[in-house]
């Protein structure tokens, strides 16, 4: 939400596009995977606000883990004043050593269904008819 600071600079550009990455990590989540960066909350208030100053605005939905995403909830959330969104399923292989390790730990179903292919690509199905379900502006679904 830092980037508010700079609205009035942002404001000068006829072309400009904001994005925020918007999960729904909270609580126990957020202390585990993004213990320092800004609450969904307050990322979610930045897009309305610089949408409110008339600048284009995205919403980058990621990383999207089985079980531990509501993927409909964040498009709900942030659908009024986003003008497109971006989508990445977790990427396990470049998650790095200690994230795959605590999401093994911590989150055994999520971890079975991200390391099983055939279980991934049902989770992956569903989510695009999520997406599809909002008739929202797409950019990109990207999967690793």
């Amino acid at each position: 939400d830092l980037v508010l600071r700079d609205i009035d600079i942002l404001k000068k550009f006829r072309n400009i596009e904001v994005g925020l990455t918007i999960n729904s990590f909270n609580g126990h989540l957020k202390r585990i995977f993004e213990p320092f960066s800004p609450t969904n909350e307050k990322r979610i208030r930045a897009l309305k606000i610089l949408k409110e100053n008339k600048i284009k605005t995205y919403t980058f939905v990621s990383p999207i883990i089985p079980g531990l995403i509501d993927l409909e909830n964040v498009i709900k959330k942030t659908k009024d004043f986003t003008d497109f969104y971006w989508f990445e399923m977790i990427n396990i292989r470049l998650a790095g050593e200690e994230f795959v390790k605590v999401l093994r730990k911590e989150f055994p179903e999520s971890f079975e269904i991200v390391k099983d292919k055939a279980k991934f690509d049902n989770f992956i199905r569903e989510c695009k008819r999520v997406v599809s379900l909002e008739r929202i502006n797409v950019r990109g679904i990207e999967i690793h």
